[in-house]
């Protein structure tokens, strides 16, 4: 059960792959692969299962934090390399190089609690496996770009390696540091883009509407059309 992670402050706040806090471990080990560390116990602080990555922190890490590169300047055909430790301390650190084939795809899925939400991530030739499964997808400069994910490039993509993007680790870091839980956001409505080519208008036509949720609550049916 070795995988990678990625120091997402100086807080000793690491992002982890979501499997291992599930596996029933009283206690996750937290290594930092240099000679004279100890092994590190780590405290579980939350968990968002819908991009598959969980958190934990580490007191008296003493490690810098990973430079982030802004996702959104990411470009296809960009090289990028993959990072992480899948042979444990037989071989500390390998990287896979590739370059980026998609990026912001959309892909729906489920939370825990029934919700139909839409996660985006970036999609790659680098090979994404279980040992580097968690650790940094970086570009040129070093600087991270997504965070490997196993779970969508096999669940949603297998074939070609994903990443959820810098920006949602942040902001995924960011809710389970307050929360212990991801605060997706959630309108609860369901349907596409429409245009009106004689008024020159776009909307969003409803054609379902999810029961309880806020648009629900709101006021908002099946047909509507929101102009903003």
């Amino acid at each position: 059960n070795i995988c990678s992670g990625v120091v997402m402050n100086e807080e000793g706040y690491v992002l982890i792959p979501y499997c291992t806090s599930v596996i029933g471990a009283d206690i996750l080990y937290i290594s930092t692969g240099r000679p004279n560390d100890p092994i590190f116990e780590s405290t579980y602080i939350g968990t968002d299962p819908t991009t598959g990555v969980a958190l934990v922190q580490v007191e008296n890490l003493n490690l810098k934090p990973a430079k982030f590169a802004d996702s959104n300047s990411i470009k296809v055909a960009q090289s990028v390399i993959a990072m992480g430790t899948p042979f444990g301390d037989s071989e500390k650190g390998t990287v896979t190089f590739g370059v980026i084939s998609t990026v912001n795809k959309a892909l729906d899925t489920v939370t825990l609690d029934g919700r139909e939400v839409k996660i985006y991530i970036m999609e790659t030739d680098a090979d994404i496996n279980r040992g580097n499964n968690g650790g940094p997808l970086v570009n040129m400069n070093g600087e991270v770009v997504g965070i490997n994910s196993l779970k969508v490039s096999t669940q949603f993509n297998e074939g070609m390696g994903s990443a959820i993007t810098s920006r949602d680790a942040i902001n995924i870091t960011r809710s389970l540091i307050s929360s212990g839980e991801e605060l997706s956001p959630f309108l609860g409505v369901y349907g596409d883009i429409v245009n009106d080519i004689t008024n020159g208008l776009t909307g969003f036509y409803v054609q379902r509407v999810a029961s309880q949720g806020t648009a629900d609550r709101a006021g908002i049916r099946p047909t509507d059309i929101i102009l903003s």
